[in-house]
């Protein structure tokens, strides 16, 4: 596990100095939802769950919902499951915490894929459609 953080890290380093970025996105590896929740879901401000069974019911505004109410600096956590998805217990601790369930469109996303959606989503909300003034 150890060499392939290193790889994601040097990655996510060249691509945020050739996409300009200020900051370089930090990696963390933990082994379970419950890992994540009890070493550091009290850093962020916000966490949504893209959760395949929201887009089945036809869920489409809750992941624009947060970035609406996202004011500038806010700290965002978004869960994505494994193939197959994320598991009931997994659920139930995502509700507990609070956590708001996000459809990602009506196709269901492959795990490597369904992130890159969520950023490109994202920067186009904060960048490019100039709604990211309600600071």
């Amino acid at each position: 596990m150890h060499k392939k953080m290193e790889r994601l890290e040097r990655i996510a380093k060249e691509a945020a100095e050739q996409s300009h970025r200020e900051r370089i996105p930090l990696l963390r590896y933990h082994s379970s939802l419950s890992a994540l929740f009890k070493s550091e879901i009290q850093a962020f401000d916000f966490v949504v769950c893209a959760y395949e069974e929201s887009a089945k019911q036809g869920e489409s505004s809750s992941l624009a919902r947060v970035f609406q109410e996202m004011p500038k600096g806010s700290r965002l956590l978004v869960v994505f499951g494994p193939e197959g998805g994320i598991s009931e217990q997994e659920v139930a601790e995502l509700r507990e915490l609070d956590a708001r369930f996000a459809g990602l469109g009506p196709r269901i996303l492959r795990t490597e894929t369904a992130p890159l959606y969520l950023l490109a989503a994202a920067s186009f909300y904060f960048e490019l459609s100039g709604k990211s003034e309600n600071e």
